[in-house]
């Protein structure tokens, strides 16, 4: 049997530029050399082969994020992980 085909629906168009709805925003993370904040997007009507990762600049999710715990210090992290790796026993 064969999966459904999907459709992509156009893009809004908001002050000439586009613009897809967000349905869910499904992880997050910090990447890069920056660790810069990026979220894993779940788009409205699309299927989750084309969700991505997005940095917070890119989208306007507030709404969606506020349920969500985001107080993962990047900088706690990479002390952790130091620290983890620095271990002998």
């Amino acid at each position: 049997m064969h999966s459904p085909n999907f459709m992509q629906p156009p893009p809004d168009l908001i002050e000439g530029k586009e613009e897809y709805e967000v349905e869910a925003v499904i992880n997050h993370r910090y990447y890069g050399h920056r660790h810069k904040l990026q979220y894993l997007i779940k788009w409205k009507d699309y299927p989750s082969s084309d969700n991505t990762w997005e940095t917070v600049e890119d989208v306007h999710v507030d709404e969606l994020v506020t349920g969500c715990t985001i107080d993962i210090n990047p900088l706690k992290l990479l002390k952790n992980k130091a620290g983890t790796r620095n271990k002998k026993n």
